[in-house]
């Protein structure tokens, strides 16, 4: 039997790779066998459905970077580990999601974006923080104002007027930012250990 978790562990890809606006509820009714009637059991409506399928994708996206939190050795392996998650989750997400979400769903896109700003500055300012008592990062820093800093340059990646996909690519555009955050906070402790994870060779 399809249920509605179902349909919202499974339509979020399909929404990564074709985008929204081009997907009907018929088009997801069929998808998953059931009847267009049975699907409106399950949600009001498509903006309905959108939004708990994009709720529920973030709250695991965020349950598995708190895991990586939870088991990595220290700081910098934790962000190391965050960027490499990043990089492998964006790379599967197409333009026309953030376009599809940013132009017809609005009030969503902007919930999102308010919702994982607020829970990225915390989990920076908490990395800044681990840093810093394993020395790893530079005692000089205001976690804070760093975190927010950090949230705000990761806006402006989805930004197509600055970060055109057409001629930069995900991975580099990721990779690019969390080096130049790591070099504004590592200690020279913490540059010589970054040497070691293959992901940030420069």
């Amino acid at each position: 039997m399809i249920t509605a978790d179902t349909i919202l562990d499974n339509i979020v890809d399909h929404f990564m790779q074709v985008g929204i606006k081009s997907v009907s509820m018929d088009d997801i009714a069929h998808q998953f066998g059931i009847s267009k009637k049975t699907l409106y059991q399950h949600f009001d409506n498509k903006k309905d459905l959108v939004n708990q399928a994009i709720s529920k994708h973030i709250q695991l996206e965020q349950s598995l970077i708190n895991e990586i939190s939870r088991n990595s050795t220290d700081a910098v392996e934790e962000m190391v580990q965050i960027a490499e998650y990043t990089v492998i989750h964006f790379g599967q997400i197409k333009p026309a999601l953030i376009h599809d979400l940013q132009k017809y769903y609005s009030e969503i896109w902007e919930k999102v974006m308010s919702y994982q700003s607020e829970y990225y500055i915390d989990k920076i300012k908490t990395n800044l923080q681990r840093g810093q008592h394993e020395e790893y990062y530079r005692s000089n820093l205001n976690p804070e104002i760093i975190a927010k800093l950090y949230v705000a340059k990761s806006l402006s990646l989805v930004n197509e007027q600055l970060f055109s996909l057409t001629d930069y690519d995900r991975e580099t555009l990721i990779t690019q930012h969390i080096l130049y955050h790591l070099h504004g906070i590592l200690s020279h402790t913490g540059l010589q250990y970054l040497d070691q994870f293959k992901l940030f060779k420069v």
